[in-house]
């Protein structure tokens, strides 16, 4: 049934999943004051994130010297965040804004819209992530045959494999809500957390070994890799997880919490809205560091921008 009467002082809907179905709306008049500044706040935010990534793939798409194995997966992780910019964050917005005029119809659409897209982009950003970790880990291991083995024609494929992989995750999610769904996703990304860990643990050892000089060995690598460059770009790769770290884990938590708990309530809707928005600020942060952190990248986007404004 479709409603769009204004909401009651004491009746606004709020829909939550359980069992692939919503329940009804909780009395949260409170919330909607709430939920118009966190729209304001996420239409500047999708707006940031689609131009600013936009940027970044231009410029690496348009720099041959740019189009290296490492920066064809910031390429990636900007394709993610500007999908998200683009689709998730305004889908996000109208099943909000849905909330608010109490249109049950508008509201299980543009939520599954959203949650059909985030399931795609979310896996693909953070599995990107491991795999930007993976590069850093494979430079150190390989020294000189990190060129020979790690090309972007394999990087290519193996991103094809993870856009491929989450669409799947979306699909199924689509085609069946199941607790058995949400647990196989969970064991893969917790294998890949450590996964991840145990190649920052390598890094974090080598470099420290480097900065000490209290082994012979290290020499050998001194020789082989440009350790003051690659010391740089594993403080990039910092950067980048430090912001993915903190724009997801308030999901992680709310997420967490709603399944213990096993219902919603006022607090937890407030405290997933948040983290929510967070997590889409992570679209916008990324772009951020890398022209921050990479002066190749700066130059190469500074470069681009000024041509753009001479043809206006």
């Amino acid at each position: 049934m479709n409603t769009t009467s204004q909401p009651s002082t004491t009746n606004l809907m709020t829909l939550h999943r359980t069992n692939g179905s919503y329940s009804e709306c909780l009395p949260i008049h409170e919330y909607s004051t709430f939920v118009y500044v966190v729209i304001a706040i996420i239409s500047v935010i999708s707006v940031t994130a689609f131009c600013t990534n936009l940027v970044i793939i231009c410029t690496i798409g348009m720099t041959q010297s740019l189009q290296t194995p490492s920066n064809i997966l910031i390429l990636n992780l900007a394709i993610s965040d500007l999908l998200g910019g683009l689709f998730c964050q305004p889908f996000y917005c109208a099943f909000k804004f849905s909330e608010m005029i109490c249109d049950t119809e508008l509201l299980l659409l543009t939520r599954t819209m959203y949650d059909a897209i985030v399931w795609i982009v979310s896996p693909v950003s953070f599995m990107i992530v491991v795999a930007i970790i993976a590069d850093r880990f494979l430079a150190i291991q390989l020294h000189l045959r990190y060129q020979e083995l790690v090309t972007t024609r394999r990087y290519a494929l193996a991103l094809s494999f993870i856009w491929v992989l989450s669409f799947i995750f979306s699909l199924c999610k689509a085609m069946f809500y199941s607790i058995s769904l949400h647990v196989v996703v969970i064991i893969f990304l917790t294998c890949l957390i450590f996964i991840a860990l145990y190649f920052l643990s390598v890094i974090f050892r080598v470099i420290r070994r480097h900065s000490l000089q209290i082994q012979v060995q290290q020499q050998s690598v001194q020789q082989s890799i440009d350790m003051p460059r690659y010391k740089k770009s594993v403080n990039t790769m910092y950067y980048v997880i430090g912001g993915f770290v903190l724009c997801n884990v308030p999901i992680v938590g709310a997420i967490t919490t709603h399944l213990i708990l096993g219902k919603i309530s006022l607090t937890l809707i407030f405290f997933y809205t948040i983290s929510e928005t967070l997590l889409m600020l992570n679209g916008v942060v990324n772009p951020i560091i890398y022209c921050w952190r990479i002066q190749e990248i700066r130059n190469a986007a500074r470069h681009l921008l000024s041509k753009i404004c001479t043809r206006g």
